[in-house]
């Protein structure tokens, strides 16, 4: 009886054409082969055969462990490091590994009445952006840069504006909307100079230089507000510290935009 020349020890069935016998067609299907391909021996990659195992059954679907899935990919930030590092924000801030993906860290809303809030045992994954800031804000002592599900849940909770009574909220975004739709036009109509700029990669956002926030109390047309006369593009820190405050009076805007008016209807003439 012919022994398979591979190592095996099984009985050699089929015979090549350089001598050797083999318990299987080709040579790479012999058990030995394989085991040794497997382990590194041949001068590739070595790689353990349970690990060879795990990865082809997460390829077919096989369920794994959190535990398994830990050792075979990790998470992207790690809870307990965040923890050791940042004390405060681990204080105010809870965190857990989303289920569903432990690459995933997820916090809770801010806003109580959102299903992702702590009230309402809830969980979602912020953006890596959010937890940056949430973080930096916490490390320094401030009450601020709080985490929100999405723009809703930020405009929505009623922490957000404590000085600002319910309705007059309501009134505000309704008044904002229109604002904001005015100022897409006129910007899409007229241009804006540096409008490539905005954004937080390039530092600078778009700002009213009568506030939103003031044409709302005054009761001035949100056409004004949101007339290309009105608007500018700013560092986005220097918006942040003028807040609510207008730096130019509401008659100053008014002679700007007539002036601007009488300009617009000479050149379509």
């Amino acid at each position: 009886m012919k022994i398979c020349d591979y190592g095996c020890g099984k009985e050699g069935k089929h015979q090549f054409k350089n001598g050797k016998w083999c318990c299987s067609e080709s040579h790479n299907s012999c058990e030995s082969k394989k085991e040794r391909s497997i382990t590194g021996n041949s001068g590739k990659h070595k790689r353990s055969i349970d690990f060879c195992k795990q990865m082809s059954n997460l390829k077919r679907g096989f369920k794994h462990t959190e535990k398994s899935l830990i050792k075979i990919r990790g998470p992207r930030r790690k809870i307990e490091k965040i923890k050791n590092k940042y004390i405060e924000f681990s204080k105010m801030e809870e965190m857990r590994y989303n289920p569903e993906n432990i690459r995933e860290i997820q916090v809770h809303c801010k806003n109580s009445e959102c299903i992702n809030s702590k009230e309402n045992l809830g969980w979602f994954t912020p953006t890596g952006r959010q937890l940056e800031c949430r973080i930096a804000e916490c490390e320094k002592g401030n009450k601020k840069g709080f985490i929100y599900c999405s723009k809703k849940c930020k405009i929505d909770d009623p922490d957000f504006h404590k000085k600002i009574d319910l309705e007059t909220r309501k009134n505000f975004l309704k008044y904002r909307r229109l604002v904001d739709r005015y100022t897409n036009i006129s910007i899409k109509k007229y241009g804006l100079i540096n409008i490539e700029l905005r954004g937080r990669k390039q530092g600078f956002s778009l700002d009213h230089k009568y506030s939103v926030w003031d044409g709302f109390i005054n009761n001035i047309e949100p056409k004004i507000i949101g007339h290309i006369k009105n608007l500018k593009i700013i560092k986005i820190n220097e918006n942040s510290v003028k807040h609510k405050k207008s730096e130019i009076k509401i008659e100053e805007l008014l002679k700007e935009i007539n002036i601007f008016k009488k300009e617009d209807a000479k050149i379509i003439i």
